[in-house]
């Protein structure tokens, strides 16, 4: 968040919000979306989705296919935006 992201680690806990933090403004506008709870022993594993008031699963899917897109390469898990998803393929 810090440094202009949209996503706060907090142990096995992921919170994504829905402006980055790199403007005064965005920072003071900024909602938590949601929270994407982990195990990371024996092996990593996504355990619980949980959105709060105003957003819906679909968002937080959105922003997992975001976080997999950004660390992966790929989208495996989560649902690719669909801004996102028509730029890829403008581009293909």
């Amino acid at each position: 968040m810090e440094k202009g992201g949209r996503y706060d680690a907090r142990s096995a806990a992921i919170h994504g919000w829905s402006h980055h933090w790199g403007h005064p403004a965005t920072r003071e506008e900024s909602d938590i979306v949601g929270t994407f709870y982990f195990h990371w022993a024996p092996a990593p594993m996504l355990y619980e989705i949980e959105t709060d008031e105003g957003f819906s699963l679909e968002d937080l899917l959105q922003e997992l296919g975001r976080m997999e897109r950004k660390a992966l390469g790929v989208v495996k898990h989560g649902d690719m935006p669909a801004v996102e998803e028509r730029r890829r393929d403008d581009h293909a």
